[in-house]
């Protein structure tokens, strides 16, 4: 289990202003009640163009490529690989929110 890594994303974000505070609760409560260490990779904002990409079965980041949205995944995706590499190679990484 000591290359099992849980990751956190906030998805559809309305108010980030409670968001460094959600996290941090959750990952106390998940490494008080389940001894377990969640990182968290990030938040995504809620837009209502997601609506209308689903609805048109048109990805979001195809439709929008240069948004907000598609920017923070991208951000994401290459922390990720970029944790991916670490984690491999050293067994640490660099999301955790304290």
């Amino acid at each position: 289990m000591s290359t099992f890594n849980i990751y956190l994303l906030l998805n559809r974000v309305t108010d980030n202003s409670d968001e460094i505070q959600l996290v941090r609760r959750i990952q106390k409560v998940s490494r008080m009640m389940l001894s377990v260490n969640i990182e968290y990779l990030g938040s995504l904002p809620y837009q209502s163009e997601i609506e209308h990409s689903a609805r048109d079965l048109v990805p979001i980041v195809a439709r929008y490529p240069n948004g907000i949205l598609s920017k923070k995944m991208s951000r994401i995706i290459e922390d990720l690989l970029h944790v991916s590499k670490n984690v491999k190679c050293s067994g640490k990484s660099n999301f955790s929110v304290n």
